[in-house]
């Protein structure tokens, strides 16, 4: 364990406000990729037909990639762009959940969409939010 917070904590950052941001990111893209990961199966038991369900754990998958993708940009040094990533894929796996139930039955969930934002708002740049606000409407456009 102690190898593991000892790996955590190497980031190539030297400014000390980038450093804490770029460790509470890429602790927070630690934990949405496991839990998206051992989460996806859980649609396998929503009330949608089989081919839905596995159509949404793609999805889901896929996203676990994006956040792993985030997790070696952090690792390198590329913070902006590994921010980038991890908003889109919350959107991913967000809007995937959204897929299954859709808007009008998983209200509580849209409460789930601010993160990215709030991630975008408080750490990246006004591109990368206007970036996320505008696929967050096409998102729930559906």
């Amino acid at each position: 364990m102690r190898a593991f917070t000892r790996w955590m904590s190497a980031l190539p950052y030297t400014d000390p406000t980038t450093y804490r941001q770029a460790s509470l990111l890429q602790a927070m893209l630690f934990g949405v990729t496991i839990l998206s990961f051992l989460g996806s199966f859980i649609t396998l038991l929503a009330p949608v037909p089989q081919m839905v369900a596995w159509i949404v754990i793609g999805i889901i998958w896929t996203s676990v990639l994006i956040e792993a993708a985030g997790i070696a940009l952090v690792r390198r040094g590329r913070f902006d762009l590994a921010l980038a990533f991890g908003c889109i894929g919350l959107l991913l796996v967000t809007g995937a959940l959204l897929l299954t139930t859709g808007v009008r039955s998983s209200s509580a969930l849209l409460f789930a969409f601010a993160l990215p934002i709030v991630l975008a708002g408080l750490m990246g740049s006004r591109r990368l939010v206007i970036v996320t606000v505008a696929s967050l409407a096409v998102l729930l456009s559906q």
